[in-house]
């Protein structure tokens, strides 16, 4: 699990199976049962992506001894630290150009990191909105269905997850923010687009990493192509499609 931090309005949020175009910060927590320590962890590169072979060292950061790691950029570095369990990996992911508001702005996030206590957690939770009720895979796709053939993309992002990716098997592809990607789609109906989704049967593929899809077909002026609509269980049970699987040919 973890999060990512972006320097562009959410519209334009984009990326792809290599990483966005545009410098971001990652911030990923995996379970340290093994009691690894910051410097073996960063050592063996676990969690830590789009770096080149750099120092490490043992420092001091959100209060806990923890390793830091050199990136490419001089001044910027990636931070391995654990908590409760868990090894948390603070990880600049610069592209250039890196300008220099951008870089102190980044420098700043990743010198704020810190723990928050239960009091705080706890405050945090209450806060949190209502999680909308469960919904099962079938709802999702018999409402995909409806709304591909109205051609009606309110609809479809009721039943979408907040990013939206479009990956070939065994090939890469890119995910969008769901305005981006709504926004394209609502242009390619206008262009003639005609998508028929097959709600049943909601097959589960292991080959596919035991991912849950049901089949569609998009036809346009280029012809046709079979797509899978991957569905997936989120939080309070509630399914979403979350984007699309294609054999590029």
């Amino acid at each position: 699990m973890g999060d990512g931090f972006v320097p562009v309005p959410g519209r334009e949020e984009i990326s792809s199976d290599i990483g966005a175009h545009y410098t971001t910060l990652s911030i990923l927590y995996l379970a340290n049962p093994q009691n690894v320590t910051p410097r073996q962890w960063a050592e063996q590169g676990r969690g830590i992506s789009g770096t080149v072979a750099g120092q490490i060292e043992d420092v001091s950061y959100a209060g806990r001894l923890a390793a830091r790691k050199s990136t490419s950029v001089p001044g910027l570095f990636t931070y391995v630290v654990p908590n409760a369990g868990f090894m948390y990996i603070v990880n600049p992911l610069p592209r250039e150009p890196l300008d220099s508001p951008l870089r102190t702005s980044l420098v700043r996030m990743i010198d704020s990191f810190q723990f928050i206590g239960d009091t705080e957690r706890a405050a945090a939770r209450a806060a949190l909105p209502t999680a909308p009720p469960p919904r099962t895979a079938e709802q999702v796709a018999d409402g995909l269905a409806a709304a591909f053939s109205a051609k009606d993309t309110n609809a479809l992002s009721a039943h979408a997850a907040p990013c939206v990716f479009r990956f070939g098997e065994q090939a890469g592809g890119t995910t969008a923010s769901q305005e981006k990607y709504f926004e394209e789609l609502r242009a390619a109906f206008a262009s003639g687009l005609t998508v028929t989704v097959q709600p049943r049967p909601i097959t589960v593929d292991p080959n596919l990493g035991s991912q849950t899809y049901v089949a569609s077909s998009w036809q346009d002026a280029r012809g046709s192509q079979t797509r899978k609509l991957i569905l997936m269980r989120g939080p309070n049970d509630r399914w979403e499609w979350v984007g699309t699987l294609e054999r590029y040919q």
